[in-house]
């Protein structure tokens, strides 16, 4: 029997960069409604918050927070949540969409440009495809993408000039990505007592949570665990606590209409003044912003 041929759309360059524009970003609650496509434009994803599947070609790939992936021009793909439920499988995708005149503009630059594009290459005739993926271990992708994003939303004077600043700072953060993974660091799935107290943590981060109480769950002194969680996540463990309660009001402030306040207080926060700078930090925009911009992308 002959296998059916899918059918896949191309996504116009002008619905996102129209009027010469060359670097464009947007926030998506994924479903089940949109079709497998591709791009007239080159997009990097991440993937914000929540759990589901990236189909790219004929390869899927279960993701959650913290995934990110290159796909050059002519790359088919489409995400799905994890379960048909929007309301227990939201997967919240930020897009940093561009066309390849950005990338001919940097590597024009000079040499040292071209080195730092080169992180979006794959090795040629290897019969591998050419898109992309990398983890996001200390949330400094994350954080990018916030900012970016919030470039690109407020239209404040000189976002433009700081969206292209920011979209540089990503290529050097991708380099530094793949120097660690050469070097085997961190070493990510290689300490099982620490896969489990990653957990542990995880499943306290809305608690008065210390380092010492987390060494003393996985049987280690404070001085061992903070080594070794930093070689297992890549990021110091207040900062990982920090990354996980704002995924957690981000995902309550896009989700439901609670106070601030509240929902810091529930993630862990105590001081509401300090959650606000954080957030801010984190995610380029207030948390009022974020609710507010969550909603119309919803």
């Amino acid at each position: 029997m002959q296998k059916a041929k899918r059918y896949i759309w191309t996504t116009p360059r002008e619905l996102f960069l129209g009027d010469g524009t060359d670097l464009s970003m947007n926030r998506v609650k994924e479903s089940f409604q949109l079709e497998e496509h591709t791009h007239e434009f080159i997009e990097l994803n991440y993937v914000m918050e929540g759990r589901g599947y990236q189909h790219i070609g004929d390869t899927v790939m279960e993701v959650a927070g913290g995934d990110l992936f290159y796909l050059p021009l002519g790359t088919s793909h489409v995400f799905r949540p994890a379960g048909a439920d929007a309301s227990k499988n939201r997967l919240i995708v930020c897009n940093c969409l561009f066309g390849p005149e950005l990338l001919e503009s940097l590597a024009s630059r000079g040499e040292e440009y071209r080195r730092l594009l080169a992180v979006l290459d794959k090795p040629k005739d290897t019969g591998e495809p050419e898109w992309k993926h990398w983890k996001d271990r200390n949330g400094e992708i994350r954080r990018l993408f916030g900012a970016m994003l919030g470039d690109y939303v407020s239209r404040r004077q000189f976002g433009k000039l700081m969206l292209h600043t920011r979209f540089v700072e990503l290529l050097v953060q991708l380099h530094w990505l793949e120097e660690q993974e050469k070097e085997g660091l961190p070493a990510a799935g290689r300490d099982a007592l620490m896969d489990n107290a990653v957990l542990w943590v995880r499943e306290h981060a809305d608690s008065r949570l210390t380092a010492a109480q987390a060494a003393a769950a996985a049987g280690l002194s404070e001085r061992q665990f903070r080594r070794r969680f930093a070689a297992r996540t890549g990021m110091g463990f207040l900062d990982y606590v920090h990354m996980l309660r704002i995924e957690r009001c981000c995902a309550r402030l896009a989700g439901s209409g609670d106070r601030v306040a509240d929902i810091a207080a529930e993630a862990g926060f105590q001081d509401v003044k300090f959650f606000n700078r954080l957030f801010k930090r984190k995610t380029g925009m207030t948390p009022r912003q974020y609710r507010a911009f969550a909603a119309e992308e919803s």
